[in-house]
């Protein structure tokens, strides 16, 4: 029911409880114009900040970034690694991030189904105020990486003793030494049975953002305590599904980024120009051109409940 249909059927309470101020304008038989001030009609403002939190550094990018002898150049395309954990680096880096989050108090928690999210999480956050305060926490495959695929873009075979199933996931956070305390605050429904090593289309992530989403606003509706939901997922899903997702439903707000290296906060859009005015300075051709998040950047949007 829209804003006037219900002032048809309310008319004498609504009268009754708006103040005739320059900002609300009626006639006796329906509104003809009005501005709707949140503080008389609508109710206060219910503000939500979002923190996308990309993982830190995983075995998959120290792989292929410090070409340690250990491992292959391409071993990150390994589909064993597609559920790779963080290295100490990694650790440091969430670690650091534990004063930010300190100011912004988390009290909704998602993950994606991969360990290095869950990893992060419990390293950027403080375990002991999660246990204390009991913040539901909800690991989903919606919020996964996409698959990697090898040089010749075709999916890559699944080794036999590659465990990438629920099960696996499950006895990861059982028994881990950062989550078992807070195991029973898991909720891993949205965690697929079997392997779920998939190759997602743009189309499909875009639908299952939207499903994430969704379920989401019904958690953050049912408990109006909830304002900052701590969301811990992938550089290419936050930047290039979630971002974009979030502009097309939001397009006259503005997103945010803290920036990992500096702590600065500043707009994205702002963040990625700079991005690519470096990449050209260096003679990098504008359609090979791609700019990114980088570990432990977060993402910041702010929108009003109300408005869903």
């Amino acid at each position: 029911m829209s804003f006037y249909e219900k002032y048809l059927k309310y008319k004498n309470k609504y009268l009754s409880l708006v103040k005739l101020e320059k900002d609300i304008y009626f006639q006796e038989d329906s509104i003809t114009k009005y501005k709707l001030n949140n503080n008389l009609i609508g109710g206060n403002p219910r503000p939500i900040k979002l923190f996308f939190v990309r993982h830190g550094t995983g075995i998959h990018q120290w792989a292929a970034e410090k070409k340690n002898d250990t491992y292959d150049a391409l071993e990150w395309e390994n589909p064993c690694y597609r559920d790779s954990l963080l290295v100490e680096e990694g650790k440091v880096e969430a670690t650091k991030l534990k004063p930010y989050f300190e100011e912004n108090q988390i009290n909704l928690i998602y993950t994606s189904g991969l360990r290095r999210t869950v990893q992060t999480m419990c390293h950027a956050l403080n375990v002991d105020q999660i246990k204390t305060k009991k913040i539901p926490i909800f690991s989903t495959d919606n919020l996964n990486e996409k698959k990697s695929v090898g040089k010749l873009n075709q999916e890559l075979p699944i080794p036999p003793n590659c465990p990438f199933d629920k099960e696996t996931f499950m006895k990861y956070i059982q028994n881990n030494k950062y989550t078992k305390d807070i195991f029973e605050l898991f909720n891993c429904e949205d965690i697929n049975e079997g392997n779920r090593c998939t190759l997602d289309s743009d189309d499909s992530m875009e639908r299952r953002i939207d499903e994430w989403f969704n379920k989401m606003v019904i958690n953050l509706k049912r408990n109006e305590s909830i304002n900052n939901v701590g969301i811990f997922s992938h550089g290419i899903i936050i930047k290039d599904v979630i971002v974009s997702y979030l502009m097309k439903r939001f397009p006259s707000i503005d997103i945010f980024i803290r920036i990992f290296k500096t702590e600065k906060i500043i707009l994205l859009k702002e963040y990625l120009e700079i991005q690519r005015q470096e990449l050209i300075a260096k003679g990098i051709p504008q359609d090979k051109i791609y700019t990114k998040l980088y570990n432990c950047d977060i993402i910041i949007f702010e929108f009003d409940l109300n408005i869903l």
